[in-house]
């Protein structure tokens, strides 16, 4: 194993410590996928945190969750098939895992260095927004020389 991926692997290993360990003995089982299980819990916050279209009309609510949790379902499924067919260990996947890394860690920089850096105030804001109401029209010359 190469030293680099042993500050990955203890990682891995706490966060997964970390998520059983928050598990409350109350969190309810909402579904079985193979040999998985999905709790309340992760299905309120993967469902909250997932866009969603008529999450606002109450009548559809139910078959919006319903459906969702099929979804979650599948997402089991796939990934168990997935991890006995061995397609976890193909470089394609390395390399998407690699990039998805660098893309984490690019937003992560970026939020740092420039979004927590950046303050504006409600004066500002209302400018912002009376600026982008307003249309300019712009006419301008062109010429080939200086002349």
């Amino acid at each position: 194993m190469k030293l680099k991926s042993y500050p990955v692997t203890i990682i891995f290993f706490l966060i997964a410590a970390v998520q059983l360990s928050a598990q409350s003995v109350d969190d309810k089982i909402v579904a079985r996928a193979g040999n998985k299980v999905i709790t309340e819990s992760e299905f309120v916050e993967r469902y909250e945190f997932t866009p969603g279209l008529n999450r606002m009309n109450k009548s559809k609510k139910e078959a919006s969750k319903l459906n969702f949790l099929y979804t979650l379902i599948a997402e089991k499924l796939f990934a168990q098939e997935s991890h006995a067919m061995g397609l976890d260990t193909l470089e394609v996947m390395k390399f998407s895992k690699e990039e998805f890394e660098k893309m984490f860690v690019r937003d992560a920089l970026y939020k740092k260095e420039i979004t927590d850096k950046i303050h504006i105030t409600d004066d500002e804001l209302l400018n912002g927004y009376y600026r982008y109401t307003t249309k300019l029209k712009v006419n301008f010359l062109f010429s080939e020389d200086k002349d």
